[in-house]
C-alpha cells in the first residue's frame, strides 16, 4: 500500500522530468523509508498508550533514534520483518526493565564498557539502499553515534533517579550494540 503511494507520486514527478532519475530512484527510497517508519512509529506508539507503558517506550525510543540514526544497525528486507523486530525489541527493553533493575553494578559496567566498544567498532551501518563510501562521514558517524552512547550513559548515572528507567536505558544501549554486531555478521556472509 504504501509502495503503491509513493510510486505515485514518484511517477507524477518522473512525467515532469524535473530531477535525474537517479535523484528520483532515491527520493522514492526516501519517501518510501519515511512512510513505513511513520507508520510503524505510529502503531509502536498507540500500542505502548494502551498498555499503559508509553512513557517507558518512549524513552527507550529517543536513545534508540539518537544513537541508531547516526550508527545505523540492522536492516531487513521487509517492511513486515522490521516491524516484527521493531516490537520485540521496545517490548524487551520496556516489559522486561522492571525485573532488571537490581543487577549488580560491575555487570553495568560490563554492559555499557562492551556496548559502547561495539557501537564504535561496528558504526556505521547503513542500509545497502544508502551505502555510505566516503570515509570521512564513516569516522564522524562513528565518534558521533559513541559521543551521543556516552552522553546517554551519562543521563543514567548523573539524571535517572527511577531504576526501572535506567535498566531501559541500558537494555536499549546493549540491544542496540547486539543488532550491530548481528548486522556486521549478516553483512559478511556469516549468517
Amino acid at each position: 500500500m504504501t509502495e503503491k503511494i509513493v510510486n505515485i507520486i514518484t511517477y507524477k514527478i518522473y512525467k515532469q522530468n524535473i530531477i535525474s532519475h537517479c535523484d528520483l530512484r532515491k527520493m522514492n527510497y526516501a519517501m518510501l523509508t519515511l512512510l513505513n517508519e511513520l507508520i510503524k512509529t505510529i502503531i509502536l506508539f498507540v500500542y505502548f498508550l494502551a498498555i499503559q507503558r508509553f512513557d517507558l517506550f518512549l524513552f527507550s525510543y529517543l536513545i534508540l533514534v539518537s544513537i541508531r540514526s547516526i550508527s545505523g544497525g540492522l536492516h531487513l528486507d521487509t517492511n513486515l520483518k522490521c516491524f516484527i523486530v521493531s516490537f520485540i525489541f521496545f517490548n524487551i527493553t520496556v516489559l522486561s526493565a522492571p525485573f532488571l533493575t537490581n543487577i549488580p553494578t560491575y555487570f553495568e559496567y560490563i554492559i555499557i564498557f562492551s556496548s559502547i566498544l561495539i557501537i564504535y567498532w561496528f558504526s556505521p551501518m547503513p542500509s545497502l539502499h544508502r551505502p555510505i563510501k566516503d570515509k570521512n562521514i564513516i569516522h564522524k558517524s562513528k565518534y558521533i553515534s559513541t559521543i551521543i552512547t556516552i552522553i546517554w550513559v551519562s543521563i543514567f548515572y548523573l539524571i535517572i533517579e527511577e531504576p526501572v528507567f535506567f535498566s531501559i536505558g541500558l537494555l536499549t544501549i546493549l540491544l542496540q550494540g547486539t543488532q550491530l554486531l548481528i548486522g556486521r555478521r549478516h553483512s559478511h556472509g556469516r549468517m
